[in-house]
């Protein structure tokens, strides 16, 4: 069990690694949104396999709420994206009258 559960640590400490080189490379702002969501899965993982490991349940609420603002933050972070760029729109029409 304790070398699985290093094993599994260490595979995610690497995938939060390349998650965070992904956020600071990404040349677009969807790749910085999918490399954040990244990391908060894998954090959420080394919680999950750190309360397996110390075989309590302290962590739960925790590892709910750290999913729930992740997912949320996806979600808010597409719907900004996916909305019309009005403000651009309406300053080119200043501009042109």
């Amino acid at each position: 069990m304790n070398t699985f559960f290093i094993v599994c640590m260490v595979i995610a400490m690497l995938a939060t690694l390349l998650c965070l080189g992904r956020m600071v490379l990404g040349p677009t702002l969807l790749d910085r949104v999918l490399a954040f969501d990244g990391i908060v899965i894998c954090t959420v993982a080394m919680m999950v396999l750190f309360s397996v490991h110390w075989k309590t349940t302290l962590f739960a609420e925790l590892i709910v709420v750290i999913a729930s603002l992740g997912f949320l933050t996806t979600v808010a972070f597409y719907f900004y994206l996916s909305q019309p760029e009005t403000a651009e729109r309406e300053d080119e029409e200043v501009r042109d009258d």
